[in-house]
C-alpha cells in the first residue's frame, strides 16, 4: 500500500497550494497521471512490500528534475497516515 501526496505548485492554477492524498495498493491498482507542476511523493504503508512503476512521456532530462524535502515548511504536508 502506498500513501501518495500531491501538492499543486503551479502559481497560476486555481488550485495552487492545494494538497491531496491518495492510497494505492492491491485493492486500488490505479494508474495516475501527474501533470508538470504537481509536487508528488509517496511512502509505503502497511506490512506487505509495495511496487511502484514510474513512466514518463519523454526521455529523462536532469533539467526537468526537482527535489523538495519531505518536510518542507512551505508545503507543510502531514505525512502521518490519514484515516479516511
Amino acid at each position: 500500500m502506498l500513501q501518495v501526496a500531491l501538492v499543486d505548485l503551479r502559481k497560476h492554477s486555481a488550485t495552487f497550494g492545494a494538497r491531496n492524498t491518495l492510497y494505492l495498493g492491491t485493492l486500488r491498482r490505479w494508474q495516475m497521471v501527474i501533470p508538470p507542476g504537481i509536487a508528488h511523493g509517496y511512502k509505503v504503508i502497511g506490512t506487505a512490500p509495495a511496487m511502484l512503476v514510474y513512466l514518463t512521456d519523454r526521455f529523462y532530462d536532469p533539467k526537468d528534475e526537482g527535489r523538495i524535502p519531505y518536510n518542507d515548511q512551505k508545503i507543510q504536508y502531514d505525512w502521518e497516515t490519514q484515516h479516511k
